[in-house]
């Protein structure tokens, strides 16, 4: 994408994006020019002028970072996933 180098693995409905801005320029990506949704952003790490959107990311000049892309809404599959953990941790009441 332009003088941004991007890599990405994925797992379930979650997609790890790296990107590294190699050009002494800002620059765009959407998540559908990489073939994401991105329903759901959060930023795992950044270095320099990084700014992202529910649309996409920018780089500033020699910028990167690290975003974490889901297909639905990451804090509800939290909030799903605590509660599965307190049901399979419960235990039965005794009489």
């Amino acid at each position: 994408m332009g003088g941004v180098d991007i890599a990405t693995w994925s797992t379930g409905g979650e997609t790890l994006v790296l990107a590294a801005n190699t050009y002494y320029i800002t620059s765009t990506v959407t998540w559908k020019d990489i073939g994401l949704d991105g329903v759901s952003v959060e930023t795992a790490y950044t270095s320099g002028s990084v700014a992202t959107t529910g649309s996409g990311f920018t780089l500033d000049s020699v910028a990167s970072g690290a975003f974490i892309v889901g297909s639905e809404d990451l804090s509800a599959v939290a909030i799903g996933k605590r509660s599965h953990q307190r049901r399979a941790n419960a235990r039965p009441h005794e009489h």
